[in-house]
């Protein structure tokens, strides 16, 4: 990879890490506004997260692809019908949520350590 390759990737790399409070944001309103039985909204999340869950680890936030992988499982079994998001099935929807802005926080986090920011 050329120098100006290198440059390139880091530049995409932090302006996804720029746009991810948006995104990780606009998830957590997703899921906030959820209604039974409005698959259109659940349909609606499950893209989101989708998203998130490729693109982080695309750009090296495996953490962060994690816990969207696993708020994507759940939104996937209820759209499938084979789920829904009771507690005391597993982890919930909310749970799921904070774990995923918990990784956004650690992902960006460590994004300004690697820049030498405060």
């Amino acid at each position: 990879m050329t120098a100006g390759q290198r440059e390139r990737l880091e530049s995409l790399r932090r302006a996804y890490t720029r746009d991810l409070p948006a995104r990780v944001r606009a998830i957590g309103e997703a899921a906030a506004s959820l209604e039974p039985g409005d698959r259109e909204k659940l349909q609606s999340l499950h893209h989101l997260v989708h998203r998130l869950t490729g693109s982080a680890a695309i750009y090296g936030f495996t953490g962060l692809s994690r816990a969207a992988s696993a708020l994507e499982a759940l939104v996937y079994s209820a759209l499938a019908g084979t789920a829904g998001f009771e507690p005391e099935r597993g982890p919930s929807l909310a749970d799921l949520v904070v774990a995923l802005k918990s990784e956004l926080a650690a992902a960006t986090a460590s994004s300004k350590q690697e820049k030498g920011d405060p």
